[in-house]
């Protein structure tokens, strides 16, 4: 995914990463609907779980159904530092353009409360990208975004890879928030990405309005 800096439109001098860790409890309740192209996590009629190991779509066994987050807004902690406050502006607003959906995350204070964690660092060579694992018999989503502290950047990758985060899979119509090719460029005639009708409507039958 490439993107471009619409919100903040400051220079940042370092190359940072935005690391989105949700965990989703694979046995806790978690609601399970026939739809395989949501949350792009599915589990199997023998309880495997499959998924993307490095994004993009899946496409599930037959039989198998899907995992959403038993319930929202989901509790996230952003690792803050004297540098990375400068973000905040911009993570935000890539908050408020999901909860204008739905009342889908809140911003803790205590890290031990959070199920999504926002980190700055260094992790892998790809630009961003979003995964699933299992670990210790519990699901776990990441989505990362590497080197999106650039001008412009940081707004458009975090709304992204949050997009993920509650479920979304690409989209394929570039003014969605979720085509896998943001803009890049200044020139790009659509800057301005939106949650378009068709997630907005998925997310909100899920997690209400």
């Amino acid at each position: 995914m490439r993107t471009e800096a619409v919100k903040s439109g400051k220079l940042a001098a370092m190359h940072s990463t935005v690391l989105l860790v949700a965990t989703l409890l694979a046995s806790a309740g978690c609601e399970k609907i026939e739809e395989p192209t949501f949350m792009n996590v599915c589990e199997d009629l023998d309880g495997v779980f499959h998924y993307a190991p490095n994004g993009g779509d899946i496409e599930c066994p037959t039989g198998a159904t899907t995992i959403l987050w038993p319930s929202t807004p989901l509790n996230t902690f952003v690792h803050y530092d004297a540098e990375t406050i400068d973000f905040e502006a911009d993570i935000d607003a890539a908050f408020d353009l999901w909860n204008d959906v739905a009342p889908l995350f809140v911003e803790v204070d205590d890290l031990s409360e959070a199920v999504v964690e926002i980190q700055f660092g260094s992790i892998g060579d790809e630009f961003a990208f979003a995964k699933h694992e299992t670990i210790d018999g519990q699901l776990h989503g990441f989505a990362v975004c590497n080197e999106c502290a650039l001008v412009g950047q940081t707004y458009l990758a975090i709304a992204h890879e949050l997009g993920h985060v509650v479920g979304l899979a690409h989209d394929p119509q570039t003014i969605s928030i979720m085509y896998d090719e943001l803009p890049d460029t200044l020139d790009d005639p659509n800057p301005v990405k939106l949650v378009t009708d068709k997630d907005t409507k998925a997310l909100r039958e899920r997690y209400g309005d």
